[in-house]
């Protein structure tokens, strides 16, 4: 129940805060940069994604059955972020290659390298720690502060339509804030810290998280990269509009989200010895009651996207409640898809079989986007990922339903 209240917490400011700067900003700045922006800023997403591996749920699921051991969890602590400082440079290195390709112009190139600070920050703040020990209620404090700064800072910083580069510059200052506050609570509330590292502890790490690593990496080839293939093949202006609905859409999922995040580490102890067919229908109840919950919120957001769109958007972004629409049907299959996959298919170490089911979707969405982005623009990214989370949804619970049945 902490987990949860504490997780609403931050994911309502996460929700709140943008409904106050995001329509003054987008008011000043317009669609056409507000695309660059979104464009830059999915890259840097990415990185976050690659020295985030898949620690938020096999490290998490290491520290909720080590907590009362220090010495573990000091192994887990520091292995993990050392972890993810070698991840950081590897990717940095394949970044500062393919640069040329995927940033034309010097402007995207500079906002690219300020917005490295996020995924620093990241590094810095061991979500999986608080997770897993249930003690939410401090990631919620280093959240919550930053992103107020931030908030203000638009207001002040964001005068006209060229101040659109340096937003990236705000959000890599709150990460940084919020991380080096996020170690302080880990050595000064928990007694972890980094200590030195050992190559086999790390090499744990990497093995252990990249099974769900490839996964999410493969979640994100439809959540996160419409954005950058409509950057690729599409105007500003166009990538502009898809990314102001699919941020309206995010804000939306924000709300459910603590409940599915906050079961993780909960249902990974309760899971751990359990037989496969009793755990397998433990995880399709929990699904079938997450389903009455979302598929009512998804359809209040289907009625009240005109309205959403006024008020957060504006007149310039009217195309995008058609958009908003559409994707109303991902806050219903993503949540399901989440409690299945994640919470069901990962805690019965089935991981493996989730990857292969994350890369069909991904493939899939990637596909109908390349094939339909020159004529249908945004409307084939929204439907792309309405796809791709419906493949992945139907492959999890037939899999669960198998596992259910089995004598």
């Amino acid at each position: 129940m902490e987990s949860f209240i504490s997780l609403s917490i931050i994911n309502a400011v996460n929700m709140f805060l943008p409904f106050i700067s995001l329509p003054y900003m987008l008011r000043i700045i317009g669609p056409a940069n507000y695309g660059i922006y979104s464009y830059v800023f999915t890259l840097i997403q990415y990185l976050i994604l690659i020295t985030s591996y898949g620690f938020m749920f096999s490290a998490t699921k290491q520290v909720s059955q080590n907590r009362d051991d220090n010495i573990s969890l000091n192994n887990i602590f520091t292995s993990v972020f050392f972890s993810r400082c070698i991840l950081l440079i590897g990717s940095l290195i394949v970044f500062a290659i393919l640069a040329p390709l995927l940033l034309d112009t010097p402007e995207k190139l500079k906002m690219f390298w300020w917005g490295t600070g996020m995924v620093i920050g990241e590094i810095l703040m061991p979500t999986y720690l608080y997770q897993g020990l249930e003690k939410m209620r401090f990631l919620a404090i280093v959240n919550i502060i930053p992103k107020v700064i931030f908030t203000i800072l638009i207001f002040i910083v964001i005068k006209q339509p060229q101040d659109y580069q340096y937003i990236i510059i705000l959000n890599s200052l709150g990460y940084i804030i919020a991380g080096i506050c996020s170690m302080s609570i880990a050595y000064h509330q928990f007694g972890v810290k980094i200590s030195r590292p050992c190559i086999e502890h790390i090499k744990f790490q990497l093995k252990e998280g990249f099974s769900i690593f490839a996964s999410t990496m493969g979640m994100n080839l439809y959540r996160n990269s419409n954005i950058l293939i409509l950057g690729l093949l599409c105007n500003d202006s166009v990538v502009g509009i898809y990314a102001a609905a699919e941020k309206i859409i995010k804000a939306l999922q924000s709300v459910t989200l603590p409940l599915i995040q906050s079961l993780f580490p909960h249902m990974s102890l309760q899971l751990k010895d359990k037989p496969l067919k009793e755990a397998a229908t433990t995880i399709l109840k929990i699904s079938a009651k997450m389903f009455y919950i979302l598929i009512l919120f998804s359809a209040i957001a289907y009625l009240l996207s005109p309205l959403m769109s006024d008020i957060i958007l504006g007149k310039d972004f009217q195309a995008a409640i058609p958009l908003i629409r559409i994707m109303t049907l991902v806050v219903l299959l993503g949540g399901i898809n989440y409690t299945l996959g994640i919470i069901g298919l990962i805690n019965l170490n089935k991981g493996k079989q989730f990857f292969h089911y994350v890369v069909i979707s991904g493939v899939t969405s990637i596909l109908v986007l390349l094939i339909f982005a020159n004529r249908y623009t945004y409307y084939a990214a929204a439907w792309a990922m309405v796809i791709a989370e419906l493949i992945s949804c139907i492959l999890c619970y037939t899999t669960l339903k198998k596992q259910k049945s089995m004598s």
